[in-house]
Protein backbone atom coordinates (compact mmCIF):
# COMPACT_ATOMS: atom_id res chain seq x y z
CA UNK A 1 0.00 0.00 0.00
CA UNK A 2 1.61 3.28 -1.25
CA UNK A 3 0.51 6.28 1.68
CA UNK A 4 1.00 9.73 0.41
CA UNK A 5 3.49 11.93 2.18
CA UNK A 6 1.52 14.82 4.36
CA UNK A 7 4.74 16.44 4.40
CA UNK A 8 4.22 16.81 0.45
CA UNK A 9 2.70 19.94 -0.89
CA UNK A 10 -0.03 19.14 -3.29
CA UNK A 11 -2.25 20.49 -5.81
CA UNK A 12 -5.52 19.52 -8.18
CA UNK A 13 -7.94 21.62 -10.04
CA UNK A 14 -10.85 21.15 -7.75
CA UNK A 15 -13.59 22.51 -10.33
CA UNK A 16 -14.89 19.83 -13.61
CA UNK A 17 -12.81 19.78 -16.59
CA UNK A 18 -14.22 21.39 -19.56
CA UNK A 19 -15.64 25.36 -21.04
CA UNK A 20 -16.44 27.86 -17.36
CA UNK A 21 -16.18 31.07 -16.14
CA UNK A 22 -14.46 30.43 -13.17
CA UNK A 23 -11.37 27.38 -13.03
CA UNK A 24 -10.15 26.68 -9.26
CA UNK A 25 -6.72 25.31 -8.31
CA UNK A 26 -6.12 23.94 -4.92
CA UNK A 27 -2.84 23.59 -2.86
CA UNK A 28 -2.20 22.50 0.14
CA UNK A 29 0.92 21.66 2.18
CA UNK A 30 3.58 23.78 4.09
CA UNK A 31 4.87 25.27 0.76
CA UNK A 32 1.40 26.33 -0.43
CA UNK A 33 2.28 29.95 0.32
CA UNK A 34 5.48 30.00 -1.01
CA UNK A 35 4.49 28.50 -3.88
CA UNK A 36 1.88 31.03 -4.16
CA UNK A 37 3.82 33.67 -3.95
CA UNK A 38 6.38 32.69 -6.67
CA UNK A 39 3.43 32.71 -9.18
CA UNK A 40 1.71 35.45 -7.76
CA UNK A 41 1.31 39.54 -8.52
CA UNK A 42 -0.55 41.71 -6.66
CA UNK A 43 -1.08 42.35 -2.60
CA UNK A 44 -1.85 39.40 -1.02
CA UNK A 45 1.70 39.37 -0.48
CA UNK A 46 2.87 42.82 0.40
CA UNK A 47 4.28 44.12 3.26
CA UNK A 48 1.03 44.12 4.86
CA UNK A 49 -0.31 41.07 7.03
CA UNK A 50 -2.14 38.59 4.84
CA UNK A 51 -5.16 38.48 5.52
CA UNK A 52 -6.74 34.84 6.04
CA UNK A 53 -9.76 33.82 3.53
CA UNK A 54 -9.62 37.31 2.10
CA UNK A 55 -10.09 37.55 -1.98
CA UNK A 56 -7.05 39.07 -3.89
CA UNK A 57 -7.01 39.96 -6.82
CA UNK A 58 -3.59 39.64 -8.92
CA UNK A 59 -2.57 38.15 -11.90
CA UNK A 60 -0.05 34.71 -12.45
CA UNK A 61 3.22 34.98 -13.77
CA UNK A 62 5.46 32.45 -14.94
CA UNK A 63 8.46 33.51 -13.12
CA UNK A 64 11.06 31.98 -15.94
CA UNK A 65 9.86 34.54 -18.94
CA UNK A 66 7.64 36.56 -17.01
CA UNK A 67 4.83 35.89 -19.08
CA UNK A 68 1.04 36.47 -17.65
CA UNK A 69 -1.06 33.49 -18.03
CA UNK A 70 -3.97 35.05 -16.65
CA UNK A 71 -5.92 37.44 -14.31
CA UNK A 72 -7.31 35.66 -11.20
CA UNK A 73 -8.62 36.20 -7.54
CA UNK A 74 -6.51 34.28 -4.68
CA UNK A 75 -6.75 33.48 -1.16
CA UNK A 76 -5.12 32.47 1.51
CA UNK A 77 -6.03 29.82 4.28
CA UNK A 78 -3.21 29.27 7.33
CA UNK A 79 -3.82 26.35 9.13
CA UNK A 80 -4.93 24.75 11.14
CA UNK A 81 -8.10 26.80 10.30
CA UNK A 82 -8.52 25.11 7.14
CA UNK A 83 -9.99 22.46 4.95
CA UNK A 84 -7.60 20.30 5.55
CA UNK A 85 -5.74 21.54 8.74
CA UNK A 86 -2.94 22.74 6.80
CA UNK A 87 -1.82 26.04 4.68
CA UNK A 88 -4.16 25.90 1.39
CA UNK A 89 -4.17 28.53 -1.55
CA UNK A 90 -6.83 28.44 -3.63
CA UNK A 91 -6.57 30.50 -7.27
CA UNK A 92 -9.88 31.52 -8.97
CA UNK A 93 -8.60 31.93 -12.71
CA UNK A 94 -10.87 31.64 -15.62
CA UNK A 95 -11.89 28.54 -17.12
CA UNK A 96 -11.08 26.57 -19.62
CA UNK A 97 -8.73 23.66 -20.54
CA UNK A 98 -5.78 25.64 -21.23
CA UNK A 99 -5.94 28.24 -18.74
CA UNK A 100 -6.30 26.16 -15.86
CA UNK A 101 -4.24 23.78 -17.40
CA UNK A 102 -1.14 26.49 -17.52
CA UNK A 103 -2.20 27.44 -14.30
CA UNK A 104 -1.61 24.32 -12.42
CA UNK A 105 1.36 23.24 -14.51
CA UNK A 106 2.84 26.51 -13.40
CA UNK A 107 2.07 25.33 -10.04
CA UNK A 108 2.97 21.83 -10.04
CA UNK A 109 6.83 22.42 -11.45
CA UNK A 110 6.89 25.26 -8.78
CA UNK A 111 7.15 22.61 -5.92
CA UNK A 112 3.77 20.83 -5.29
CA UNK A 113 2.53 17.26 -6.77
CA UNK A 114 -0.61 16.33 -7.93
CA UNK A 115 -3.01 15.08 -5.06
CA UNK A 116 -4.50 11.82 -5.22
CA UNK A 117 -7.81 11.45 -5.05
CA UNK A 118 -9.53 12.28 -2.32
CA UNK A 119 -6.37 13.68 -0.38
CA UNK A 120 -7.06 16.90 0.82
CA UNK A 121 -10.24 15.37 2.56
CA UNK A 122 -7.97 12.49 3.57
CA UNK A 123 -5.58 15.29 5.23
CA UNK A 124 -8.48 17.31 6.48
CA UNK A 125 -9.06 13.51 8.13
CA UNK A 126 -5.73 13.03 9.59
CA UNK A 127 -5.57 16.30 10.59
CA UNK A 128 -8.76 16.14 12.83
CA UNK A 129 -10.73 18.48 10.77
CA UNK A 130 -13.31 16.10 10.41
CA UNK A 131 -13.89 12.32 10.90
CA UNK A 132 -14.40 9.49 8.82
CA UNK A 133 -17.95 9.88 8.77
CA UNK A 134 -17.85 13.54 8.33
CA UNK A 135 -15.44 12.82 5.40
CA UNK A 136 -18.09 10.46 3.95
CA UNK A 137 -20.64 12.70 3.72
CA UNK A 138 -18.57 15.03 1.88
CA UNK A 139 -18.53 12.35 -0.93
CA UNK A 140 -22.00 11.90 -0.45
CA UNK A 141 -22.68 15.29 -1.04
CA UNK A 142 -21.13 15.67 -3.67
CA UNK A 143 -22.74 12.25 -5.55
CA UNK A 144 -26.25 13.45 -4.21
CA UNK A 145 -29.25 12.75 -6.55
CA UNK A 146 -32.19 13.88 -5.03
CA UNK A 147 -32.45 16.97 -2.82
CA UNK A 148 -33.33 14.74 0.58
CA UNK A 149 -30.37 13.19 0.15
CA UNK A 150 -27.96 16.28 0.17
CA UNK A 151 -29.55 17.25 3.19
CA UNK A 152 -29.40 14.03 4.51
CA UNK A 153 -25.68 14.10 3.65
CA UNK A 154 -25.09 17.99 4.94
CA UNK A 155 -26.65 17.17 8.29
CA UNK A 156 -24.16 13.96 8.30
CA UNK A 157 -21.45 16.47 7.23
CA UNK A 158 -22.18 18.60 10.14
CA UNK A 159 -21.57 15.86 12.55
CA UNK A 160 -25.03 14.63 13.57
CA UNK A 161 -24.25 10.54 13.11
CA UNK A 162 -20.85 11.55 14.67
CA UNK A 163 -22.13 13.31 18.09
CA UNK A 164 -24.59 10.31 18.62
CA UNK A 165 -22.00 7.94 18.19
CA UNK A 166 -19.69 9.67 20.72
CA UNK A 167 -22.16 9.84 23.18
CA UNK A 168 -22.99 5.80 23.18
CA UNK A 169 -18.76 5.86 22.86
CA UNK A 170 -18.33 8.21 26.24
CA UNK A 171 -20.98 6.00 28.01
CA UNK A 172 -19.05 2.52 27.15
CA UNK A 173 -15.69 3.92 28.00
CA UNK A 174 -16.83 5.75 31.37
CA UNK A 175 -18.63 1.69 32.17
CA UNK A 176 -15.38 -0.15 30.84
CA UNK A 177 -13.27 1.83 33.45
CA UNK A 178 -15.87 0.66 36.03
CA UNK A 179 -15.73 -2.76 34.81
CA UNK A 180 -11.52 -2.23 35.04
CA UNK A 181 -11.50 -0.99 38.72
CA UNK A 182 -13.35 -3.97 39.57
CA UNK A 183 -11.50 -6.28 37.62
CA UNK A 184 -8.08 -4.92 39.46
CA UNK A 185 -9.16 -4.39 42.38
CA UNK A 186 -11.92 -6.63 43.83
CA UNK A 187 -10.67 -6.75 47.23
CA UNK A 188 -11.74 -3.10 47.63
CA UNK A 189 -15.67 -2.12 48.41
CA UNK A 190 -15.59 0.36 46.43
CA UNK A 191 -19.14 -0.34 44.74
CA UNK A 192 -18.45 1.64 41.51
CA UNK A 193 -20.77 -1.02 39.33
CA UNK A 194 -22.84 -3.89 40.47
CA UNK A 195 -24.39 -6.34 37.81
CA UNK A 196 -27.49 -4.32 38.17
CA UNK A 197 -26.63 -1.10 37.18
CA UNK A 198 -23.93 -2.76 34.52
CA UNK A 199 -27.11 -4.24 32.90
CA UNK A 200 -28.88 -1.04 33.20
CA UNK A 201 -26.09 0.38 31.19
CA UNK A 202 -26.29 -2.05 28.93
CA UNK A 203 -29.68 -1.97 27.73
CA UNK A 204 -29.68 1.53 27.44
CA UNK A 205 -27.15 2.10 24.85
CA UNK A 206 -28.18 -1.50 23.44
CA UNK A 207 -31.73 0.58 22.71
CA UNK A 208 -29.66 3.61 21.11
CA UNK A 209 -28.32 1.69 18.56
CA UNK A 210 -30.92 -0.33 17.64
CA UNK A 211 -32.79 2.84 17.25
CA UNK A 212 -29.88 3.69 14.87
CA UNK A 213 -30.23 0.58 13.11
CA UNK A 214 -33.87 0.96 12.63
CA UNK A 215 -33.17 4.40 11.51
CA UNK A 216 -30.60 3.16 8.74
CA UNK A 217 -32.87 0.38 7.18
CA UNK A 218 -35.82 3.30 6.90
CA UNK A 219 -33.94 5.67 5.73
CA UNK A 220 -31.79 3.58 3.12
CA UNK A 221 -33.75 4.60 0.48
CA UNK A 222 -32.22 7.95 0.12
CA UNK A 223 -29.08 6.76 -1.18
CA UNK A 224 -29.77 3.49 -2.68
CA UNK A 225 -33.23 4.28 -4.00
CA UNK A 226 -36.26 2.41 -4.56
CA UNK A 227 -37.52 -0.11 -7.58
CA UNK A 228 -40.89 0.43 -8.99
CA UNK A 229 -41.76 -2.55 -11.45
CA UNK A 230 -44.71 -1.15 -14.14
CA UNK A 231 -46.21 -4.61 -14.83
CA UNK A 232 -49.47 -5.92 -16.92
CA UNK A 233 -50.81 -7.84 -20.13
CA UNK A 234 -49.22 -6.50 -23.91
CA UNK A 235 -51.34 -3.07 -24.76
CA UNK A 236 -52.82 -1.75 -21.45
CA UNK A 237 -50.72 1.46 -21.52
CA UNK A 238 -47.70 0.23 -19.51
CA UNK A 239 -44.61 2.74 -21.80
CA UNK A 240 -47.46 5.23 -21.74
CA UNK A 241 -47.79 5.65 -18.17
CA UNK A 242 -44.06 5.25 -17.67
CA UNK A 243 -43.37 7.99 -20.28
CA UNK A 244 -46.35 10.20 -18.55
CA UNK A 245 -44.23 9.31 -15.30
CA UNK A 246 -40.93 11.04 -16.72
CA UNK A 247 -42.28 13.37 -18.58
CA UNK A 248 -40.47 11.72 -21.47
CA UNK A 249 -41.06 9.37 -24.64
CA UNK A 250 -38.65 6.94 -23.11
CA UNK A 251 -40.61 3.61 -24.16
CA UNK A 252 -41.65 2.72 -27.27
CA UNK A 253 -45.47 3.48 -27.93
CA UNK A 254 -47.42 1.76 -30.51
CA UNK A 255 -50.58 0.26 -30.84
CA UNK A 256 -49.38 -3.71 -31.87
CA UNK A 257 -49.25 -5.82 -28.46
CA UNK A 258 -45.50 -6.71 -27.16
CA UNK A 259 -43.70 -3.71 -27.87
CA UNK A 260 -41.76 -4.28 -25.30
CA UNK A 261 -39.44 -6.95 -25.32
CA UNK A 262 -37.29 -6.11 -22.42
CA UNK A 263 -36.94 -4.07 -19.32
CA UNK A 264 -36.34 -0.29 -19.55
CA UNK A 265 -35.28 1.60 -16.63
CA UNK A 266 -35.38 5.18 -15.67
CA UNK A 267 -35.24 7.06 -12.68
CA UNK A 268 -37.41 9.49 -10.99
CA UNK A 269 -37.67 11.49 -7.95
CA UNK A 270 -40.69 10.92 -5.48
CA UNK A 271 -40.71 12.62 -2.56
CA UNK A 272 -36.99 13.23 -2.24
CA UNK A 273 -36.32 9.54 -2.96
CA UNK A 274 -35.00 8.05 -6.24
CA UNK A 275 -37.07 5.75 -7.98
CA UNK A 276 -35.75 3.16 -10.37
CA UNK A 277 -38.85 2.58 -12.78
CA UNK A 278 -38.77 -0.82 -14.82
CA UNK A 279 -40.91 -1.00 -17.52
CA UNK A 280 -41.73 -4.63 -17.82
CA UNK A 281 -42.77 -7.00 -21.15
CA UNK A 282 -46.71 -7.57 -21.08
CA UNK A 283 -47.63 -10.88 -19.14
CA UNK A 284 -49.43 -13.51 -21.55
CA UNK A 285 -49.37 -16.68 -22.83
CA UNK A 286 -46.76 -17.17 -25.95
CA UNK A 287 -45.27 -19.68 -28.07
CA UNK A 288 -42.32 -16.93 -28.85
CA UNK A 289 -38.74 -17.52 -27.57
CA UNK A 290 -37.74 -14.38 -27.04
CA UNK A 291 -41.26 -13.43 -25.50
CA UNK A 292 -41.43 -15.58 -23.33
CA UNK A 293 -37.58 -14.50 -22.23
CA UNK A 294 -39.01 -10.82 -21.63
CA UNK A 295 -41.77 -11.93 -19.51
CA UNK A 296 -39.56 -14.49 -17.21
CA UNK A 297 -37.78 -11.11 -16.69
CA UNK A 298 -41.06 -9.42 -15.79
CA UNK A 299 -41.95 -11.90 -13.67
CA UNK A 300 -38.10 -11.91 -11.73
CA UNK A 301 -37.89 -8.09 -11.34
CA UNK A 302 -41.60 -8.51 -10.22
CA UNK A 303 -41.14 -11.07 -7.22
CA UNK A 304 -38.04 -8.39 -6.13
CA UNK A 305 -39.64 -4.80 -6.31
CA UNK A 306 -40.06 -2.39 -3.62
CA UNK A 307 -42.79 -1.38 -5.59
CA UNK A 308 -45.93 -3.05 -8.01
CA UNK A 309 -47.66 -0.91 -10.50
CA UNK A 310 -49.90 -3.20 -11.98
CA UNK A 311 -51.57 -1.73 -15.28
CA UNK A 312 -55.24 -2.91 -16.26
CA UNK A 313 -57.12 -1.54 -19.01
CA UNK A 314 -60.27 0.05 -17.94
CA UNK A 315 -62.10 0.11 -21.33
CA UNK A 316 -61.84 -4.11 -21.10
CA UNK A 317 -62.99 -6.63 -18.89
CA UNK A 318 -60.25 -8.80 -16.49
CA UNK A 319 -59.20 -12.02 -18.53
CA UNK A 320 -57.27 -14.95 -17.36
CA UNK A 321 -54.08 -12.95 -18.33
CA UNK A 322 -55.16 -10.51 -16.06
CA UNK A 323 -56.03 -13.03 -13.32
CA UNK A 324 -52.70 -14.62 -13.67
CA UNK A 325 -50.87 -10.83 -13.17
CA UNK A 326 -52.84 -10.69 -9.68
CA UNK A 327 -52.13 -14.71 -8.38
CA UNK A 328 -48.27 -12.98 -8.90
CA UNK A 329 -49.27 -9.71 -7.04
CA UNK A 330 -46.49 -9.84 -3.81
CA UNK A 331 -48.09 -8.66 -0.83
CA UNK A 332 -47.62 -4.87 0.60
CA UNK A 333 -46.51 -1.65 -1.86
CA UNK A 334 -48.85 -2.41 -4.96
CA UNK A 335 -50.77 0.11 -6.68
CA UNK A 336 -53.21 -0.91 -9.43
CA UNK A 337 -53.45 0.96 -11.98
CA UNK A 338 -56.58 0.79 -14.22
CA UNK A 339 -55.28 2.92 -17.76
CA UNK A 340 -57.82 4.42 -20.23
CA UNK A 341 -60.22 6.03 -18.22
CA UNK A 342 -60.91 8.69 -21.59
CA UNK A 343 -63.13 5.76 -23.21
CA UNK A 344 -66.13 3.38 -21.83
CA UNK A 345 -65.24 1.64 -18.56
CA UNK A 346 -65.77 -2.62 -19.01
CA UNK A 347 -63.31 -3.30 -16.31
CA UNK A 348 -65.45 -5.45 -13.32
CA UNK A 349 -64.13 -3.23 -10.66
CA UNK A 350 -66.00 -4.85 -7.95
CA UNK A 351 -63.01 -7.69 -8.63
CA UNK A 352 -60.41 -5.48 -8.98
CA UNK A 353 -61.39 -4.04 -5.23
CA UNK A 354 -61.24 -7.22 -3.84
CA UNK A 355 -57.91 -7.49 -4.36
CA UNK A 356 -56.04 -4.13 -3.46
CA UNK A 357 -57.06 -1.64 -0.51
CA UNK A 358 -59.49 1.09 -1.72
CA UNK A 359 -57.13 3.86 -2.20
CA UNK A 360 -54.38 1.82 -4.10
CA UNK A 361 -56.52 1.50 -7.22
CA UNK A 362 -56.28 4.63 -9.37
CA UNK A 363 -57.67 5.36 -12.48
CA UNK A 364 -55.68 7.14 -15.58
CA UNK A 365 -55.50 7.92 -18.91
CA UNK A 366 -52.17 8.12 -20.46
CA UNK A 367 -53.65 9.19 -23.29
CA UNK A 368 -55.19 13.09 -21.96
CA UNK A 369 -52.85 12.75 -18.75
CA UNK A 370 -56.09 12.39 -16.08
CA UNK A 371 -55.34 11.01 -12.74
CA UNK A 372 -51.71 10.96 -12.69
CA UNK A 373 -51.65 13.71 -9.67
CA UNK A 374 -53.23 10.84 -7.39
CA UNK A 375 -50.95 8.33 -8.84
CA UNK A 376 -48.13 10.72 -7.87
CA UNK A 377 -49.65 11.24 -4.44
CA UNK A 378 -50.18 7.06 -4.10
CA UNK A 379 -46.48 6.69 -4.90
CA UNK A 380 -45.05 9.54 -2.36
CA UNK A 381 -47.34 7.73 0.13
CA UNK A 382 -45.54 4.27 -0.44
CA UNK A 383 -42.40 5.94 -1.02
CA UNK A 384 -42.52 7.52 2.46
CA UNK A 385 -44.40 5.37 4.41
CA UNK A 386 -41.65 3.45 5.98
CA UNK A 387 -38.73 5.90 5.22
CA UNK A 388 -39.15 9.06 6.85
CA UNK A 389 -37.83 8.96 9.78
CA UNK A 390 -38.69 11.92 12.74
CA UNK A 391 -36.93 15.52 12.79
CA UNK A 392 -34.01 15.47 14.46
CA UNK A 393 -33.72 11.39 14.06
CA UNK A 394 -30.08 9.94 12.99
CA UNK A 395 -30.26 9.15 9.21
CA UNK A 396 -27.57 6.32 8.61
CA UNK A 397 -27.42 5.88 4.45
CA UNK A 398 -24.50 4.27 4.44
CA UNK A 399 -24.53 0.19 4.56
CA UNK A 400 -20.47 0.01 6.02
CA UNK A 401 -22.40 2.08 9.17
CA UNK A 402 -24.99 -0.37 9.46
CA UNK A 403 -22.69 -2.89 9.32
CA UNK A 404 -20.47 -1.39 12.27
CA UNK A 405 -23.64 -0.60 14.52
CA UNK A 406 -24.74 -4.02 13.83
CA UNK A 407 -21.86 -5.19 15.16
CA UNK A 408 -21.95 -3.20 17.85
CA UNK A 409 -24.99 -4.47 19.47
CA UNK A 410 -23.89 -7.65 18.64
CA UNK A 411 -21.16 -7.54 20.96
CA UNK A 412 -23.28 -5.34 23.76
CA UNK A 413 -25.74 -8.07 23.34
CA UNK A 414 -23.41 -10.62 24.18
CA UNK A 415 -21.71 -8.23 27.26
CA UNK A 416 -25.28 -7.74 28.63
CA UNK A 417 -25.85 -11.52 28.22
CA UNK A 418 -22.23 -11.96 30.43
CA UNK A 419 -23.88 -9.69 33.16
CA UNK A 420 -26.66 -11.59 33.26
CA UNK A 421 -25.23 -15.16 33.42
CA UNK A 422 -22.93 -13.83 36.19
CA UNK A 423 -20.28 -14.55 33.85
CA UNK A 424 -16.60 -12.65 34.96
CA UNK A 425 -16.52 -9.18 34.32
CA UNK A 426 -13.54 -9.89 32.41
CA UNK A 427 -15.58 -11.42 29.51
CA UNK A 428 -17.66 -8.27 30.19
CA UNK A 429 -14.85 -5.89 29.55
CA UNK A 430 -13.89 -7.77 26.75
CA UNK A 431 -17.27 -8.05 24.80
CA UNK A 432 -18.08 -3.90 25.70
CA UNK A 433 -14.32 -3.17 24.14
CA UNK A 434 -15.74 -5.20 21.15
CA UNK A 435 -17.81 -2.50 20.68
CA UNK A 436 -16.38 0.44 21.46
CA UNK A 437 -13.82 -1.13 18.29
CA UNK A 438 -17.20 -1.44 16.14
CA UNK A 439 -18.01 1.90 17.02
CA UNK A 440 -14.37 3.39 15.84
CA UNK A 441 -14.97 1.87 12.37
CA UNK A 442 -17.62 5.11 12.32
CA UNK A 443 -15.69 7.74 13.35
CA UNK A 444 -12.00 6.44 12.20
CA UNK A 445 -10.50 5.78 15.26
CA UNK A 446 -10.21 1.96 14.84
CA UNK A 447 -10.65 1.82 10.72
CA UNK A 448 -7.87 -0.03 8.93
CA UNK A 449 -5.45 1.18 6.17
CA UNK A 450 -7.12 -0.81 3.63
CA UNK A 451 -10.39 0.34 4.79
CA UNK A 452 -9.58 4.13 4.55
CA UNK A 453 -7.60 3.60 1.30
CA UNK A 454 -10.77 2.02 -0.32
CA UNK A 455 -13.34 5.37 1.05
CA UNK A 456 -11.22 8.06 -0.06
CA UNK A 457 -10.56 6.48 -3.36
CA UNK A 458 -14.40 7.46 -4.17
CA UNK A 459 -13.20 10.80 -4.27
CA UNK A 460 -12.21 12.78 -7.25
CA UNK A 461 -9.34 14.29 -7.79
CA UNK A 462 -8.96 18.11 -5.79
CA UNK A 463 -11.49 16.97 -3.15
Amino acid sequence: MNIPDNQDTIAAVATPAGTAGIGIIRISGPRAFAIAKRIFQGDAFAAVPLIPRHLYYGRIIDPLDNALLDDVLLACMPGPRSYTGEDVVEINCHGGLTCVGAVIKLVLSSGARTATPGEFTRRAFINGRLDLAQAEAVIDLIESRTEAGLKIAARQMNGMLSGHVRKVRTALVELCAHLEACIDFPEDDINLLTRESAERDLTRQCDCISEMIENARRSCCYSSGLDAVIAGKPNVGKSSIMNVLLGDERSIVTALPGTTRDVIRETITIAGVPVRLHDTAGIHSSNDAVETIGMDRALSHLASADITLLVFDGSRPLDVHDMMLLEKKQPGNCVAIVNKSDLEQRIDGDRLAGCFPPDMIVTVSAADHSGFDVLRARLARLVTSDSTPAVGDVIITSLRHTQALTCTLSALGRAREAVQSSRPFELVSADVQDALHCLGDITGETTSADILDAIFSRFCIGK
